[in-house]
């Protein structure tokens, strides 16, 4: 799958306990490259697959604090 310009990594997840619950993180580049994309866009993938699905979903943006990997 290719990611759009910025889009750093993305990741389709679900909780463990209850499987109909789903989320999706996706690391950007910067805030501003995510604002331009916001910007751009009338309605960002993510949010129409949800919607697709039947689901409401709920944004938020959070800021790295810290980031280690293997």
């Amino acid at each position: 799958m290719a990611l759009p310009p910025g889009l750093v990594e993305s990741f389709l997840v679900h909780d463990a306990r209850d499987e109909t619950l789903y989320r999706i993180a996706t690391i950007w580049a910067s805030h501003e490259v995510l604002e331009e994309m916001r910007s751009a866009v009338e309605k960002p993938k993510g949010v129409q697959m949800f919607e697709a699905a039947g689901a409401t979903p709920t944004l938020w943006v959070l800021d790295v604090v810290q980031h280690a990997r293997r």
